[in-house]
C-alpha cells in the first residue's frame, strides 16, 4: 500500500521550525517552559495535521479499508 505524500516535505520544515521556536523561546530570560511546551504542542498538531490531510494512500482491490468512515468497508477487485 504505497503512500504518496507531497507534503512530506512541507512537514519536515514545519517540525524543524516548530523545534527550532520551541529552542529559542525557552532560552528567552524568564521563559515559561509550560507555555513552550504549549506552543510545541500545537505548532506540531498542526504540521501533522496539514500533511495528514494531503497524504494519498493507493490500495489493491480487496483489501480491507478501515479508517474515518470507511470502517469495515472493502474495495472489490475490479472497482476503484
Amino acid at each position: 500500500m504505497p503512500i504518496s505524500a507531497p507534503g512530506k516535505e512541507a512537514l519536515t520544515t514545519e517540525i524543524k521550525a516548530a523545534l527550532l521556536s520551541a529552542r529559542d523561546s525557552g532560552s528567552l530570560d524568564g521563559a515559561s517552559s509550560d507555555q513552550v511546551i504549549s506552543n510545541l504542542a500545537s505548532d506540531l498538531t498542526s504540521a501533522i495535521h496539514s500533511y495528514v490531510t494531503t497524504i494519498i494512500v493507493t490500495i489493491n482491490p480487496g483489501i480491507l479499508v478501515t479508517g474515518s468512515g470507511f470502517v469495515g468497508n472493502t474495495i472489490t477487485p475490479g472497482s476503484s
